[in-house]
């Protein structure tokens, strides 16, 4: 693999009684193999299966040199077919479920890549995620944002209302991000935030609202951005590592490229923010290994990114 450096400093952050921390360059791998504009990455059975957004599925061998060894799926609408598609998780049965977002679905496939099925999700799925029993898709519509818990044959069990509105807009937030955490609550964040502010919720998989939290995104501002031709996204993604929460800040994070991390403990306490340089402005959903976060970079070098866990705080 070519080694990349990404150097990770902490910006100062101005809150009472914070420490200052300070980090040694972290050494990461990049993975470019010809990805078509990757979206998501998720890791079954030690392989990587990279979404790329013309509506395949690349299964990455990472042991030894990384090469593409089968793809899964199609551009299309039929059975085995992905259309503009948003998001992938490992399932809890050996498999991943696809956020089939322009056929207005779940799709799930085997990890060889035979085709199980579909549930229709409407009118978006954005994001998916999974514990050992269920899985959950966030969607956006009219009325907002929605969590639906589907059992492990895809059917319906549960949709929890999820939206958030603010001074700066008069309707409720469509675009969002999600993750869960170790003691199985769901964590919610707006991607467009509320003006230069990003959210967070977490909630009991029952709906219950357990805390809201609010942040400033400490980005370029929104007026610079859209001069620039850049989208306004607050959060690109979050991730549980234990019992911190990482906030990946998004598109418009900086001029030169890189990305900053905001750290959260999972009870709701903000601990630091990290800037890595690397790819620039990266839209990601990014995945947990063992050893590594895994970010694709659509928008700069149409490759995946590796950060090293032990590197961040």
């Amino acid at each position: 693999m070519n080694q990349l450096i990404l150097r990770a400093a902490v910006s100062i952050v101005c809150v009472a009684f914070l420490p200052v921390f300070s980090f040694k360059p972290t050494y990461a791998d990049t993975i470019s193999l010809g990805f078509d504009n990757p979206v998501a990455v998720t890791s079954v059975g030690g392989q990587l299966f990279v979404l790329e957004k013309s509506g395949q599925i690349s299964v990455v061998e990472t042991d030894g040199a990384p090469s593409i060894v089968r793809t899964i799926a199609e551009p299309g609408s039929g059975a085995a077919q992905l259309s503009a598609p948003e998001d992938l998780v490992a399932d809890p049965w050996g498999g991943v479920v696809v956020a089939d977002t322009g056929n207005g679905r779940l799709a799930r496939f085997l990890a060889d890549g035979t085709w199980v099925g579909e549930v229709h999700v409407e009118p978006y799925p954005q994001r998916v995620i999974a514990d050992s029993s269920h899985v959950y898709s966030l969607r956006f519509g009219q009325n907002g944002l929605t969590v639906d818990s589907f059992d492990t044959q895809l059917h319906l069990e549960s949709s929890i209302d999820v939206s958030s509105t603010c001074p700066y807009r008069d309707f409720a937030a469509v675009m969002g991000a999600m993750a869960m955490d170790n003691a199985g609550a769901i964590w919610v964040g707006e991607l467009t935030g509320c003006g230069e502010n990003y959210v967070l919720r977490r909630y009991r998989t029952d709906g219950t609202l357990l805390g809201s939290w609010s942040r400033a995104a400490g980005q370029l501002s929104a007026d610079t951005l859209q001069a620039r031709g850049y989208q306004v996204w607050l959060i690109s993604d979050l991730f549980v590592v234990g019992d911190k929460l990482y906030v990946i800040l998004g598109s418009g994070g900086t001029e030169t490229g890189g990305i900053d991390l905001d750290v959260w403990s999972t009870t709701g306490s903000f601990q630091q923010r990290v800037r890595i340089n690397g790819p620039a402005r990266p839209m990601t959903r990014g995945t947990v290994t063992s050893a590594d976060l895994v970010m694709p970079d659509p928008i700069g070098t149409q490759s995946l990114f590796t950060v090293s866990l032990s590197s961040l705080p």
